[in-house]
Formats: C-alpha cells, structure tokens, sequence
C-alpha cells in the first residue's frame, strides 16, 4: 500500500491521502497523543473489507511515523491513549482488542474473540453518535459496548480479559468526569451504575459474573483449565501426570516420555 502525508500551510493541520480508498471517521476518529505532538489514525480498508491500518503521524509536519495493518472483520471500534502516551488501545468490531507501543505500533497484546464469550462485535452506536473506547487507568479497565447483545463492558488493560459486565438493555450512555458511574438512557427512562463490583469474592479485581475462578484470586494459573482452589497442581500445567503424587510429569530422578501419535 502508498500513503502520502504532507503538510497545509496552517498550524497544527496537515491531510493524510490513502490510495487504498480507506474510510476515516465514526468509530475510527482519531486521538491525539497526551502532549498534543503525534496523531493516531484507523483507517478501515473499505475495498478489502477485512483490513483495517492504525496510522501514527507527527502533528508538526504530518509524517508518517509507523502504521500497523490489521486482518479483521467489520472494522474498527475506536482508539484509546494512555495518560503516558506510551499505549494504544485498538478495540475491533470482530470483536478483538490489541494494545500496541506507540513509540514503534509493535502489539504488546492481542485478546480475540476466544475469550469474549459474550461479544459479537464492539459496534454499538446510540443515536447516531459513536461509542469509542472508554479507558480507566485506576481501575485498568477499558470499556466498550456491544450492539447485540446489548451491553457494556469492562475489560482489562493487562490482558484484555472482561473484568466487569453492565447487562443492561440501553439506547445512551455517559460516563460520569471520575469515570465511577454510568449514567444509562433506555427510551424515557434514565438510571445510573457504579463501575464498582456488586461481588468480587476473591479480590482480584473481576467481577464474580465475569470471574471463571470466583473463588481464588490464583484464577487458573497454569492454563489447564481447572481453577487453582481446586487444582491438586495450582501451578503446573502437567499436574501429577504420572499419578504418583508429585506434581510434573518428571518427579524424582525418573524420566517420563509423553507421545502424541
């Protein structure tokens, strides 16, 4: 692909031409770094229809100073910035979310839809306006809606993992200025939500109905599936596979072969 950036003669403007015929705009609007110097641009691909490209660019001269090009479906669902300037959050309407390095665009994480279990796309607009991204740096949490079903969502900053879940029926929404409310409109009625837990037995910072393992703050900490309060070998995925009460698949001095055919 060729992109051109170059400068207008007006301060702080500059236009950014794609030959791709990308669409720039709605759920892609852009965000502008904390200090006001880069501009992070998506860019849905509208011939491909699969392609999506984020676009770093350099406020003082409009160049080009990375891009990342996405393979998803149904586009973009908006951007997010940390308060550092060192992160991008790129939430997708497949759904997916990825967080990149600003100072290169290199993915520091990508979470699909595998653990999205209850998402069919981040695609919600209510009433013509879009829904971009929310990002809550204290609690670690960034916060998108789906359109069906319809609900809102927190998800981790870490990891992306949904950490608390508003399942509400919605035609508006607005965070409150210290981002502890949700103030929700579903046709004439009005009503808001704390963004704290209602439960969260074993604080880890998960909801208890979004919370695989709600009852240790461990969760599943070596992958296998089975939640470490009740996993005979919380931290290690081969647990006892030689059932002689040691945990590993090679305890005491002796070898044990595993073949897959």
């Amino acid at each position: 692909d060729h992109r051109d950036l170059h400068s207008f003669p007006t301060r702080r403007s500059s236009d950014l031409n794609y030959s791709g015929a990308a669409n720039w705009g709605g759920n892609d609007r852009p965000v502008l770094s904390p200090d006001e110097t880069v501009l992070y641009v998506g860019l849905d691909d509208e011939p491909l229809y699969d392609t999506a490209i984020i676009v770093a660019v350099r406020v003082a001269d409009g160049k080009e100073l990375w891009s990342y090009t996405l393979y998803v479906q149904y586009g973009l669902a908006g951007l997010a910035v940390s308060s550092d300037g060192n992160t991008l959050f790129v939430g997708t309407n497949q759904p997916r979310l990825l967080s990149l390095d600003t100072a290169t665009g290199a993915v520091r994480w990508s979470a699909g839809s595998n653990v999205f279990p209850y998402s069919t796309r981040f695609d919600f607009l209510g009433r013509g306006a879009d829904s971009p991204p929310v990002l809550d740096e204290a609690t670690g949490r960034l916060y998108l809606a789906d359109n069906w079903p319809r609900a809102m969502r927190g998800y981790s900053t870490t990891d992306g993992t949904p950490l608390v879940n508003f399942d509400r029926t919605f035609d508006e929404f607005v965070f409150s200025s210290d981002l502890s409310k949700i103030v929700f409109r579903a046709s004439t009625t009005v009503f808001a939500e704390s963004t704290e837990c209602d439960d969260d037995t074993d604080s880890d910072g998960i909801c208890d109905d979004m919370d695989s393992c709600p009852s240790t703050d461990l969760n599943d900490a070596d992958g296998d599936d089975v939640c470490a309060d009740v996993d005979s070998c919380p931290t290690d995925r081969a647990n006892d596979m030689d059932s002689d009460g040691v945990c590993g698949n090679a305890p005491n001095g002796t070898l044990w072969f595993h073949a897959e055919s």
